[in-house]
């Protein structure tokens, strides 16, 4: 992983390094994420007018399809401000076949970071809920302190669990390919 971060240009490894801080602060701080996606907007931005822009691939059609389908579900649902409220989360569909497909590439995109540094931000988020959660029984009454709404923050409990299930299914699939290293496929079991 190391060798293939060095062999890329400045732009792929400034993406990297917002996409992984994008990855492993996505449950913890909702406000930076704003900032990272603003910083991977600019990057792509400056990256394509350096390299040169094309045509998104074929595998980004689905994001894009998928905000389409959203979009015309809230034309027929009775809770349209909630789902007005959802519509920057649901932009991503959009956003990322924009950041990622839109500017010529050398050398295709690797996940395998992004990945690891979601699953690093997960679990950094599970342990700061949890102390959240001690320091909250010490003052008020311990049973409220360890629902599921008080232990997920500032997201819903059930897309706490899609994201934490979802990461770790990624990164169990990414360690065993069948070039990893066996520390890598032992850590990877323990954090899936």
């Amino acid at each position: 992983m190391i060798d293939e971060f060095r062999n890329r240009s400045i732009f792929e490894k400034s993406e990297w390094i917002i996409c992984v801080l994008l990855a492993g602060l996505f449950l913890i701080d909702q406000k930076l994420v704003i900032v990272l996606i603003l910083a991977l907007g600019l990057n792509a931005v400056v990256w394509g007018i350096a390299k040169g822009f094309q045509w998104p691939p074929k595998f980004f059609l689905p994001f894009i399809l998928l905000f389409a389908f959203y979009l015309i579900g809230l034309l027929f649902t009775t809770n349209f401000d909630y789902g007005g409220q959802d519509i920057e989360t649901r932009l991503t569909f959009v956003l990322f076949p924009l950041f990622f497909g839109v500017v010529q590439r050398d050398k295709p995109i690797s996940f395998t970071w992004i990945i690891w540094g979601f699953m690093v931000g997960a679990l950094i988020y599970m342990m700061l809920r949890w102390q959240f959660a001690g320091e909250c029984a010490l003052h008020e009454r311990e049973r409220f302190c360890y629902e599921s709404y008080k232990l997920s923050g500032w997201i819903h409990p059930t897309y706490v669990a899609l994201y934490l299930i979802s990461g770790a299914a990624f990164l169990l699939i990414d360690s065993f390919k069948p070039k990893q290293s066996w520390y890598k496929k032992v850590i990877a079991s323990i954090i899936g």
